[in-house]
């Protein structure tokens, strides 16, 4: 690999436009408010957490700590994993596509001064829980769902207990006792499917957290709307 290309560029030099595995580290920095730290991406014009994607020879700390100064000016210290997530299917502006592997850590301030390069970073914002803008992916959204649980959607999502992965809620003549689907019961009919394997059409399906439990938002829009 040319010493004047990084990792990606290599790759792309090699694939083009086609779909990729990338990891990317970064994290959450708060302020004294609890207010974290957000930052408007110049290839969407939306908010996320300020990340990048980790080079040879790097480990995701390593990788944290300076993408965090290049898109930030700050100059951070490295806490704890906060968690790992993931974007099955990002395009691009440029045409790029990639599924992703993110991992957020803890970061403390050590040093620095919030600058924005007007290219990645076109502003740099601390945000209340209550203050959640759009954000650019599904792992942004994860992630402040995780640091904010309380906020946006989870207020708003309730577990269906007996809804098996492998069925939906309009099933009859089970074995088991299963919890009715409420968008079912408001408009009296069954043409509204739930979970098959973790994956569903439902616009209120918000994932499975056990075998046998489905969550739901309705009548509340779901989160990807």
């Amino acid at each position: 690999m040319g010493q004047d290309k990084n990792y990606i560029q290599w790759i792309r030099s090699k694939v083009g436009h086609d779909k990729i595995i990338l990891t990317f580290a970064g994290g959450c920095i708060f302020n004294d408010k609890g207010e974290v730290l957000l930052q408007r991406r110049g290839d969407s014009n939306l908010w996320g957490f300020p990340r990048g994607a980790v080079e040879l020879g790097e480990t995701p700390q390593m990788a944290a700590i300076r993408e965090i100064k290049e898109e930030t000016g700050l100059d951070v210290e490295v806490g704890r994993a906060i968690g790992v997530y993931s974007d099955l299917d990002i395009t691009y502006a440029s045409g790029d596509r990639a599924q992703s592997i993110v991992i957020a850590f803890e970061l403390k301030q050590v040093g620095g001064e919030l600058c924005c390069d007007f290219t990645e970073t076109m502003e740099l914002r601390y945000f209340s829980k209550e203050e959640k803008p759009k954000l650019f992916t599904k792992s942004h959204e994860d992630l402040w769902n995780e640091i904010f649980p309380e906020s946006g959607l989870q207020n708003n999502v309730r577990e269906l207990q007996g809804a098996n992965m492998d069925i939906d809620l309009t099933s009859e003549n089970i074995g088991w006792n299963q919890v009715s689907c409420p968008w079912n019961e408001a408009e009296n009919t069954t043409v509204h499917k739930c979970a098959v394997k973790n994956i569903s059409i439902c616009k209120y399906f918000c994932g499975v957290k056990y075998l046998d439990s489905v969550l739901c938002s309705y009548p509340h829009g779901n989160k990807d709307e």
